[in-house]
């Protein structure tokens, strides 16, 4: 259809409203409408006045609480648990309880454990996993240290609290030692 055959049916349209002796429609408003329908309709609040904005605190404290709430409950600098534990791979049963059910140790950033007297041919990574934590061990070596029993050292890194590692690992006769060097989420200034 063309433009004018368009115009030419709208403009019959309202010659036939405008003739028509009836009077024009009235609307009612909104609120008469929700008030004597039947139909349930749900109403809505009123929007409320935007306030103005709170002017913000200036001094030295201004930005170290923002800063402790996007922290949450990670703390700056690392929880340690330290134990001469005589042989993990006897109470490896405790040590899940407690990753389980005390709060102070699976929220612990490292885990240190002495005297593990592990040994690699009889104990895997297996054995004396703990699950949320990273494991790195350092066995006594019987050929470097000039002993048999006894020894070791183990360490558990919490994954929340660190990803970013560095192993050293060092056994003499004299000292047995393993340093790790940890990158946190957030270092502290």
């Amino acid at each position: 259809m063309c433009r004018d055959h368009l115009l030419k049916i709208r403009h019959c349209f309202l010659k036939e409203q405008l003739s028509d002796s009836s009077p024009p429609p009235v609307f009612a408003n909104t609120e008469e409408i929700l008030t004597n329908s039947p139909v349930p309709w749900i109403t809505t609040k009123k929007a409320k006045k935007r306030q103005k904005p709170r002017k913000r605190r200036r001094g030295k404290r201004a930005g170290i609480l923002n800063r402790l709430r996007n922290r949450g409950k990670k703390t700056p600098l690392p929880s340690i648990f330290l134990t001469n534990l005589r042989s993990l791979a006897n109470k490896m049963d405790e040590i899940h309880l407690l990753n389980r059910w005390n709060s102070d140790f699976y929220n612990s950033a490292v885990l240190c454990f002495t005297e593990t007297w592990l040994n690699p041919q009889i104990h895997g990574d297996n054995t004396i996993y703990i699950p949320g934590f990273q494991t790195f061990r350092s066995d006594r070596i019987e050929e470097t240290s000039c002993e048999t029993k006894g020894g070791g050292l183990c360490l558990y890194i919490n994954n929340s609290w660190s990803q970013d590692i560095t192993i050293f690992k060092f056994c003499d006769e004299n000292l047995e030692s393993l340093h790790i060097n940890c990158k946190p989420f957030y270092t502290p200034r």
